[in-house]
């Protein structure tokens, strides 16, 4: 790869990295109420997605496609029956504070499920299907990549994403140490809930209505 594709490639990467999604979400949610690595290993779980998707478009077979298409159907429905219940077990909590910020009432973390969680939302996450197998090509021509190429992207990719996970989680850390006021947190709490549902149904709603559309369009 040139200098000037490997620069796009790491700008699109990083611009793709700090939006909004649910795997934004889960990771800020998990950071508050587990610590720091609770977040980093739902991060964990959506490079390695990211990584398969980046190996999709690089190998651009319509067989691997066709297949990620079919299996996408059932992260979405996955990932949005974790959403919904991510959801209805923050507002069941939502009076107690479930998103605690003394040292003493945070559970014990699951690190496994995290990255599970990370994975399956960012398999089953329609921004992120668009983005590696129709936006990337645009960019960097994914089908003259070579292995070293191909290696080296991801490599660019893992480390960008996990720079930008690990500010946004230091910095949900030390927002956590100022949030004393139970009134916030229950917002904060309520809010993030509401979100997962929200975005749990768009994700069914894409597995419905929408389950080709990022394949039509290439």
């Amino acid at each position: 790869m040139t200098v000037e594709t490997i620069f796009i490639f790491a700008m699109s990467i990083a611009l793709i990295w700090v939006k909004l999604g649910p795997g934004q979400a889960l990771k800020i949610t998990s950071g508050f109420d587990n610590g720091f690595w609770a977040g980093m290993s739902v991060a964990l779980g959506i490079v390695l997605s990211c990584n398969i998707y980046f190996l999709v478009a690089a190998l651009g077979s319509v067989f691997v496609t066709n297949f990620f298409n079919d299996i996408g159907f059932f992260f979405k429905i996955i990932g949005a029956l974790y959403l919904f219940y991510l959801g209805y077990q923050g507002l069941e909590n939502a009076e107690k504070g479930l998103l605690k910020v003394s040292a003493g009432s945070v559970p014990k973390p699951q690190y496994i499920q995290k990255f599970m969680a990370g994975l399956i939302l960012g398999l089953g996450n329609p921004i992120a299907i668009v983005y590696f197998i129709s936006i990337l090509p645009t960019l960097v021509p994914v089908d003259m990549l070579s292995v070293q190429d191909i290696l080296a992207a991801m490599t660019i990719m893992t480390v960008i994403g996990l720079i930008i996970d690990s500010l946004i989680l230091l910095l949900v850390s030390q927002t956590k140490q100022a949030l004393s006021d139970t009134k916030i947190v229950r917002s904060i709490n309520t809010a993030t809930s509401i979100g997962f549902v929200c975005i749990g149904l768009f994700l069914l709603y894409s597995a419905f209505f929408l389950e080709n559309y990022s394949f039509d369009i290439l």
